[in-house]
């Protein structure tokens, strides 16, 4: 699940695109039916599965900065230490994000990952008051209670920590928060990270060939093509992201990077069977009444604030 990749330095206009709008929505649906994409490989480990995305989105991101001129352009972030070794570090939390999701959709933990991914814009809000000192009004607060009563009640239920969806919720949160605090947008970020860790995913895929333990190669056409083509269905979204981006308001995404978790939720019960404990229900259900009110009070704060006579 790659939500946050797209954190980029540029500011939306005032208003929405219609171009904006279908770009967005269309990457995350993409993102939230990925987990297709992933299931189909179940039979590669989930550490190879990540290795693939990373070595071949890294050699996409190289024609597709050159194609469109900006590969050098995109080089001089290298020039600022603070800024290589910002985006290593988020490279790391980005792949070990990708290799939980992965290995938790193959191990039948699909809604797990769903609700890891709902937890994020509240575990935001936590970020934001903790790291950048934001105030937190009254509907924010009541949503990130109503979140941790959430997380309790599976705690409650199924006398553990649902521990896949705090991973992942939190290891997207703080690769969103590393992001934050270097001046590089979506694309050129995702080159430079996937670039960094792009030696390492090829050593270990060839290391792990020479020990016969690698699935590329032997796997058959289907798998083959389906490793080889990882990287296009990474950047492919981010790229559709980093579009919508420059075209809709924030409130506005702010409510379509729900479709993500959703998708992958309906996914879970209807396409593979996951069941929907009584302790996720509920779960589920605190959670998303969290994020109810913290939409609201989103778009009340959007439009109290918003300058007069501006047309919509």
């Amino acid at each position: 699940m790659d939500m946050a990749e797209a954190n980029s330095d540029i500011k939306p206009p005032g208003g929405d695109s219609a171009v904006g709008l279908w770009s967005a929505v269309g990457a995350y649906a993409l993102w939230g039916f990925l987990v297709i994409y992933w299931k189909e490989l179940g039979t590669v480990p989930a550490l190879e599965i990540m290795l693939h995305r990373l070595w071949w989105s890294f050699l996409l991101l190289v024609v597709y900065l050159l194609f469109v001129g900006k590969l050098r352009q995109s080089l001089k972030a290298l020039r600022s230490l603070r800024v290589t070794l910002t985006l290593l570090g988020s490279g790391l939390l980005i792949s070990c994000n990708w290799l939980l999701f992965i290995w938790a959709a193959n191990d039948g933990q699909i809604l797990a990952t769903s609700l890891g991914y709902f937890l994020v814009p509240i575990l935001n809000m936590v970020c934001g008051l903790v790291l950048f000192k934001d105030r937190l009004n009254r509907t924010q607060w009541l949503a990130v209670i109503l979140a941790v009563m959430g997380v309790a009640v599976e705690l409650a239920f199924a006398g553990r920590l649902p521990w896949v969806s705090l991973v992942l919720a939190v290891s997207f949160t703080a690769y969103g928060v590393l992001r934050k605090t270097v001046p590089v947008g979506a694309v050129t970020g995702l080159f430079i990270e996937t670039m960094l860790l792009a030696p390492l995913a090829l050593t270990l895929l060839l290391s792990m060939g020479l020990t016969d333990q690698l699935a590329f190669g032997g796997a058959g056409h289907k798998i083959n093509t389906m490793l080889a083509m990882s990287g296009l269905v990474t950047t492919v979204p981010l790229l559709m992201f980093a579009h919508g981006t420059r075209n809709l308001r924030l409130t506005t995404l702010g409510l379509v990077q729900y479709l993500s978790p959703l998708s992958s939720m309906v996914l879970g019960i209807f396409l593979y069977g996951e069941e929907l404990s009584l302790g996720m229900m509920f779960s589920f259900s605190f959670i998303w009444l969290g994020l109810c009110v913290y939409t609201w009070g989103s778009l009340r704060q959007h439009y109290r604030f918003r300058p007069a006579g501006r047309k919509r």
